[in-house]
C-alpha cells in the first residue's frame, strides 16, 4: 500500500549548542515521518553554547543551509514560498516559567476560540511585564479545569461548556535578543518563518510517551557546549537547568593533557573512551605520532578515562543534584544528544540516581527506511520539532487546550 502523500514539505531547523542539524520532511498517512533531506553543520560560528552569537552572518548561513538542502532535494529552493520552515532554540539561558490565566464567562456556554486566544495574550503580558527584556518563545497548555471540574474528569465527546475557565501553561522564556536575532537572520535570508517552539518541548515530544509525561520523567541532553536536564510532570515541563559544559570540554581536555589534535581527541574519545577509569576492563597503551614527529605519544586507556571522568563529574554535579531534588517526580531518565554516545554513561548516572536510566530513542516517528543518521540521538530535537510541525493548525495555541492528554499522532 502507498503510504505517501501530498501534504507540504516542512524544513526543520535545530540551533543546537554549537552547530546546526536541519531535515526536509514530509508526514505519509500513517503519520510516520518521510526524511527527504538531511544537513549537518556541526560547527558553525553562528552558533555558541546554544545561543545566536553573530547576527551578522546568521542570514547567510541560513540560506546556505536551505542551499545545501536543495542539493539534496532537487527544486527545495525555487519553491521555498511554499514550504513550512520551522526551528527549535535551546541554549544557556532558556528558561521554563509556570503561570495560570482564569476567565469568567456570563453564563455557561462553549469555549470559543476568542477567549482562548485572549488567555494567551494574557500570558505573554503576565511574563513580560514580570521579566523586562525577556521574549516567550513557546507556550503550551499543559492543564484546565471547567467550573471546578478537571481535566481528567472531563469527557470530550462534544464541545465542552463552562462558565469559568482556568488554564495552566509553560512558557519558555529567553532572552528578547535571541528572538530578535533569529527572526531577523531569516528575513536577511529571504525565508518565512512559520513557528518556532522551544528545544525541550521537540524533545519531550520526540522522546517521552503520553504517560511518562504525565507521571513523570526527565530527559538529559548532553550537547557539544551545553548539558541540559528537562524534569517533566502532569503534562509540562516543571524544571529546567543548563550546564555551560558539554562534550566539547572533554574532547579538549584530552587534546590539552595527552596533546593530541583537536580532531584525534575527538576520535579517541568517541572510539576508546569511557565515562569512568573502574569502567576499563583492559589497560590498554596507546599511540599517535604526530605529523613530522619522529617520536609517538604514549597514554593509556586507563588515563584517558580518568581525563574524561574529571570533567564528566564537573558537568554532571548539578544535573545529578537536580534529578536527587525531583526524585518523586522523575520515574525515568532518558540520555539524548551527541554526548549520550559516551560509552559508559548509561551505566556513570545509572549508579548516581534510583531512576533507571535509558538512551532516548526516536525512532517510532520515522519510516522503518530513514536514513541511519536521523536515529542518533542528536537528531531527537529536529524529529520532535518535525512531530510538532506536522500537527501545526497555523494557530499559535498549540496543542489544544481541550486536547491536552491526547495520544500523539502516532501511539507508542
Amino acid at each position: 500500500m502507498d503510504n505517501s502523500t501530498t501534504k507540504p514539505l516542512n524544513v526543520l531547523i535545530d540551533f543546537g549548542s554549537s552547530g546546526v542539524k536541519a531535515v526536509v520532511v514530509r508526514e505519509n498517512l500513517d503519520h510516520s515521518l518521510n526524511v527527504l533531506a538531511v544537513e549537518n553543520q556541526p560547527s558553525v560560528k553562528i552558533v555558541s553554547k546554544g545561543g545566536i552569537t553573530n547576527t551578522s552572518q546568521l542570514g547567510f548561513e541560513i540560506h546556505k543551509i536551505i542551499c545545501l538542502l536543495s542539493n539534496q532535494l532537487k527544486g527545495l529552493e525555487d519553491h521555498i514560498d511554499e514550504v513550512g520552515i520551522f526551528v527549535t532554540i535551546g541554549g544557556r539561558n532558556l528558561q521554563a516559567v509556570s503561570t495560570t490565566v482564569k476567565r469568567d464567562q456570563i453564563q455557561v456556554g462553549p469555549i470559543r476560540q476568542e477567549r482562548l486566544d485572549e488567555m494567551l495574550k494574557e500570558v505573554h503580558e503576565k511574563i513580560t511585564a514580570k521579566y523586562p527584556k525577556i521574549a516567550v518563545l513557546a507556550v503550551t497548555p499543559t492543564s484546565y479545569t471547567l467550573d471546578g471540574i478537571s481535566q481528567d474528569k472531563i469527557k470530550l465527546e462534544s464541545k465542552p461548556q463552562a462558565q469559568q475557565i482556568v488554564i495552566e501553561y509553560t512558557a519558555f522564556v529567553d532572552e528578547e535578543e535571541m528572538l530578535e536575532n533569529v527572526k531577523s537572520g531569516f528575513q536577511h535570508a529571504g525565508c518565512a518563518l512559520k513557528h518556532f517552539w522551544a528545544r525541550p518541548e521537540c524533545l519531550r515530544y520526540a522522546i517521552l510517551s503520553q504517560e511518562e509525561q504525565v507521571t513523570g520523567a526527565a530527559i538529559l541532553d548532553f550537547g557539544a557546549q551545553t548539558t541540559s536536564i528537562s524534569i517533566y510532570g502532569q503534562n509540562r515541563c516543571i524544571k529546567h537547568h543548563t550546564v555551560t559544559n558539554g562534550g566539547y570540554n572533554i574532547t579538549h581536555d584530552i587534546e590539552k593533557s595527552i596533546h593530541l589534535p583537536y580532531s584525534v581527541a575527538e576520535n579517541v574519545k568517541c572510539q576508546f573512551g569511557l565515562a569512568a577509569e573502574k569502567f576499563v576492563s583492559e589497560n590498554r597503551v596507546m599511540r599517535f605520532r604526530p605529523e613530522g614527529e619522529e617520536t609517538p605519544i604514549e597514554f593509556t586507556t586507563s588515563f584517558l578515562a580518568q581525563i574524561i571522568e574529571a570533567r564528566l563529574d564537573e558537568i554532571m554535579q548539578p544535573i545529578i543534584k537536580t534529578l536527587s531534588e525531583n526524585s518523586a517526580i522523575v520515574k525515568v531518565v532518558y540520555l539524548t544528544g551527541g554526548g549520550a554516545k559516551l560509552k559508559g554513561l548509561r551505566k556513570y548516572l545509572q549508579e548516581k540516581i534510583t531512576a533507571p536510566v535509558y538512551i532516548s530513542s526516536h525512532a517510532d516517528w520515522l519510516e522503518e527506511d530513514a536514513p541511519k543518521i536521523v536515529l542518533r540521538p542528536e537528531y531527537a530535537a529536529v524529529i520532535g520539532l518535525a512531530s510538532l510541525a506536522a500537527e501545526y493548525s497555523g494557530q499559535i495555541l498549540t496543542p489544544p487546550p481541550f486536547q491536552i492528554g491526547r495520544a500523539s499522532c502516532r501511539e507508542r
